[in-house]
């Protein structure tokens, strides 16, 4: 009985084992060539791209880095996704996703937590971000986010033109000390809830949608989104004016935030109204 116990235990503690050895912490290594693949793994400290149990950052040392790119029919992942370049004023962490799919097993932020001044740009032009693919109550997309120095220095951007992201939870611009931007010009961010300035943040928080950029929200969040709009935080095409919401009318049981089409004119009237002048 006491030697089963003993393989028992022995097998518990080598699983514990292989565990901690499978979680990596890649960071992206520096000196890489603009246009150098994630899904490459001769371009992360361990030399095997991130898999969706690891943590893996944009930043790994005191010099600015050329960020990883996602391609079309590249499939790339990561647990704990932190964009931000190396500490110190101006050393922006880049990473551009023109198609293909990037799998966060929980979370990504965009200017990560830290004390140092790691901001962040995540530019996508195509593809899908599916977050909380393993925890989907941490599958939060976080654009700026951290405590940072007094007054905040710490900026996320995200630069969206196409595609589609997932969020299982919340969509956080601004959190704690950091700003965050967003614009929105095309593509659609699907998220669980959505927030401004939560944590009560210091620095700013703004999101500015155009084309057919839409925001979709599982739950009836129009009274915030009415609140961002009055504070300027949220507007379309640069006003707060174009900038429309709606909840279950757009989308059943979703809050919409989206800019309308322009209104198109009728070119056969305006040839009509012309002949109706001429005579």
């Amino acid at each position: 009985m006491k030697k089963k116990l003993f393989y028992l235990v022995f097998f518990v503690v080598l699983l514990a084992l292989v565990s901690n050895t499978l979680a990596l912490a890649p960071d992206w290594l520096t000196g890489r060539p603009d246009g150098s693949k994630w899904v490459d793994g001769n371009n992360w400290s361990t030399g095997i791209a991130p898999g969706i149990a690891d943590t893996a950052t944009t930043y790994g040392s005191s010099t600015p880095l050329n960020g990883p790119y996602i391609e079309s029919g590249d499939v790339a992942y990561g647990w704990d996704i932190r964009v931000g370049g190396a500490g110190g004023s101006g050393n922006v962490g880049y990473v551009t996703m023109n198609g293909g799919t990037l799998n966060s097993g929980s979370y990504i932020s965009i200017a990560p937590d830290s004390t140092s001044n790691r901001d962040g740009e995540f530019r996508m032009n195509g593809g899908t971000i599916n977050l909380g693919v393993t925890s989907p109550t941490g599958g939060h997309l976080n654009v700026g986010s951290g405590y940072g120095t007094c007054p905040p220095t710490l900026t996320g951007t995200l630069r969206m033109t196409a595609g589609t992201i997932n969020a299982t939870a919340n969509f956080a611009i601004a959190r704690y000390k950091a700003s965050g931007y967003v614009y929105l010009d095309g593509g659609t961010i699907y998220a669980n809830n959505f927030s401004m300035h939560s944590g009560g943040t210091l620095g700013t928080g703004y999101m500015n949608i155009t084309g057919n950029g839409k925001v979709i929200i599982n739950q009836d969040v129009t009274v915030k989104v009415a609140g961002y709009v009055a504070n300027g935080w949220l507007q379309g095409n640069g006003n707060d004016l174009d900038i429309k919401w709606d909840y279950n009318i757009s989308n059943p049981l979703k809050t919409t935030i989206y800019v309308p089409e322009p209104a198109t004119i009728c070119l056969l009237g305006i040839g009509l109204f012309g002949l109706i002048r001429r005579k």
